[in-house]
């Protein structure tokens, strides 16, 4: 494993494959803990990962000597000394070991923004987008990254990882956009393959309720829950649901239940008229349109297109 590179986050699978896999497996553990809680001491992250101690120590051990985590001072442990135990100095994962860099692309705004492992956002910009085309938006999104990249001093080696979110679904299998209808002119697009040429890095693309999902599970209202339904009413009105969030170590998009075309959450609708006279179907987001009903967002205003 490269030292500035933190391992992928995956299932645990304690007792099954290779050693290897075990304890590659325990990293990512006692990783997630850290992502999750912040700086805690070993025996708390022994207590919230079933990991023995000993195991805890090795695994910690490791990550400090590739600069992945550090000490971070002692803390204070009046309540321990009171039961007669010795304060546990904390580790946390250093913020220097690596970068994430997010894109949001919204209908009106582009937003970019670069954070450390602490979660501290070190660069950021957002600019409008001014009814630019898909090949001139993804343009800009790369120059807007590497100008957010070059602010922060963080070389493409320190990167561990690259998401772009969009207000429209995306199919999984082909990368593209999922229901068209949102984002006119992008039906075609291999959204993910694009913007990682013209960065030169791999870069996760999803619809930005998911991440607004992923955000809730992690930071937010859905912290400690098993299942989480999020509802965004923006340009569109989905509410991706999280299912199972104990079966992993750590909330990820992979959880997230989006469908064969990521559009297991968009909401839709059904009139019932009377008997004799035929109904329609279709996406809430066609029949907001209609309506003018665009009052549902927390702006108050008749136009959310600038989601």
């Amino acid at each position: 494993m490269r030292p500035d590179r933190v391992p992928r986050i995956t299932p645990a699978e304690s007792g099954h494959g290779t050693l290897e896999a075990l304890r590659e497996s325990n990293r990512s553990r006692v990783i997630n803990a850290l992502r999750e809680h912040g700086a805690i001491s070993r025996a708390e992250i022994s207590r919230k990962t079933h990991l023995s101690r000993s195991t805890v120590s090795t695994v910690v051990r490791d990550l400090t000597a590739t600069n992945i985590v550090v000490e971070v001072g002692p803390r204070d442990g009046a309540g321990q000394k009171a039961r007669g135990g010795r304060p546990g100095v904390p580790v946390a994962l250093s913020e220097s070991a690596g970068y994430a860099l997010g894109i949001d692309v919204g209908h009106r705004m582009l937003r970019v923004a670069v954070c450390d492992l602490g979660h501290r956002i070190v660069a950021e910009r957002a600019e409008p987008l001014a009814g630019l085309g898909p090949k001139d938006t993804l343009d800009f999104a790369a120059r807007l990254a590497r100008t957010c990249l070059e602010q922060a001093h963080v070389p493409d080696d320190r990167v561990v990882g690259v998401a772009m979110s969009l207000p429209a679904p995306i199919d999984a299998e082909t990368g593209t956009i999922g229901a068209p209808y949102l984002m006119p002119g992008w039906a075609d697009v291999a959204v993910g393959a694009e913007i990682s040429e013209r960065l030169g890095m791999p870069v996760r693309v999803d619809n930005d309720a998911n991440m607004c999902t992923l955000a809730e599970a992690f930071w937010g209202a859905g912290r400690g829950c098993d299942d989480l339904v999020y509802v965004k009413a923006g340009a569109g009105i989905g509410y991706p649901e999280r299912s199972g969030g104990r079966r992993i170590d750590a909330p990820c998009v992979d959880q997230i239940l989006v469908g064969r075309v990521g559009d297991a959450g968009l909401i839709r609708y059904q009139i019932v008229y009377q008997i004799g006279v035929p109904g329609r179907s279709g996406s809430s987001e066609k029949l907001c349109r209609e309506k003018k009903g665009y009052k549902y967002s927390h702006h108050g205003t008749e136009n959310t297109r600038g989601y």
